[in-house]
């Protein structure tokens, strides 16, 4: 994993790179938590950002082969939350399978708790980054 690295405009950001293994999502959500609270993020705002983290992440590590990054934009009024991954495939929001409960609920859960949801081709090599924005503050 890398380590977190300052935001050079526009508040503080963690950046974390992870290698794709089972222990990813809960070590990127700890750090996430962390990088929260010592931005100051109250409670609720903390646990929605944290929700969008680890949906995030855990697409990236079930669909995606090989490592990804987790950056982490605390800013006033919003948090950007970018997951890079090495998979040039887009994320295809389905129905949620009531039947099953086995998947199509986190790109929904994400789209709900975020103000834009969008996905950029990566900026270097093949891949993709999907970045969701949450509104933080008075509610």
């Amino acid at each position: 994993m890398d380590s977190v690295q300052p935001h050079t405009s526009g508040g503080p950001t963690l950046r974390a790179r992870f290698d794709g293994s089972p222990g990813t999502v809960g070590e990127a959500r700890r750090l996430a938590a962390e990088h929260l609270a010592a931005a100051g993020a109250g409670p609720h705002d903390a646990e929605r950002v944290l929700l969008v983290v680890s949906e995030l992440v855990t697409n990236a590590v079930r669909h995606a082969p090989g490592p990804c990054v987790l950056t982490v934009d605390a800013g006033p009024g919003a948090v950007r939350v970018a997951v890079q991954d090495t998979s040039p495939v887009r994320p295809d929001p389905r129905p949620a399978d009531l039947s099953t409960g086995t998947g199509g609920f986190g790109m929904h859960l994400v789209a709900q708790l975020s103000r834009r949801l969008t996905v950029e081709d990566a900026a270097h090599g093949t891949g993709k980054s999907v970045v969701a924005v949450v509104d933080t503050g008075p509610a």
